[in-house]
């Protein structure tokens, strides 16, 4: 797909629900992402090809207010700055992020990809790192158990073991979330 014809895609279909651009196609550039950011306020589901920059994947997140699922694998251009941005604004929608591969993007932007995505699956370690930072008050973090203990809770549920023990103690004893035995050993038995 040349640049020329995803323009036109995206000033045509500002329906569009899914689009995937695979590969090094020359469409995957910044003028062909901002004009599908400009457009296509319905698009939920956008996977990339590796020519992504931070400008095209910036007036994504800003404009695609509908953005569910985006896959940036590979897209090595890609820095904290398209990650800051996709946090900001799709924060409250994202449930699939897409970051293989991208190896210009910190743990420091995961982590708080992590705090601002709360529907967000993957990215369990970052999450993880995250809930013992407000555990322990640490990493800029103000001490905040009942934060640790919701982002342990995110973990768990996706089969995050470490999290799930994690949990668990939390229940026991009461830490961050209402004391409760029962539901301590649901999550002991999950993580074992």
């Amino acid at each position: 797909a040349s640049a020329a014809s995803i323009v036109a895609l995206a000033e045509r279909c500002k329906n569009l629900r899914a689009l995937h651009v695979g590969g090094d196609a020359p469409g995957v550039c910044d003028e062909g992402l901002q004009t599908i950011g400009a457009h296509c306020k319905q698009l939920a589901t956008l996977t990339l090809g590796t020519k992504a920059t931070d400008a095209g994947i910036v007036a994504v997140a800003k404009g695609c207010t509908a953005l569910t699922h985006l896959c940036l694998d590979h897209c090595e251009n890609v820095t904290d700055t398209a990650v800051a941005a996709i946090a900001k604004h799709r924060g409250e929608t994202l449930v699939e992020l897409g970051l293989g591969g991208c190896h210009r993007v910190t743990r420091a932007a995961k982590i708080e990809l992590a705090k601002r995505c709360p529907k967000l699956r993957g990215h369990l370690e970052a999450r993880c790192v995250l809930a013992w930072q407000y555990g322990e008050g640490i990493g800029g973090k103000e001490r905040d158990r009942a934060k640790a203990a919701m982002h342990y809770r995110l973990c768990a549920e996706q089969g995050h073991k470490i999290a799930q023990n994690n949990l668990g103690n939390a229940y026991y004893l009461g830490d961050g979330v209402a004391r409760d035995p029962a539901r301590a050993a649901y999550w002991f038995e999950k993580a074992a």
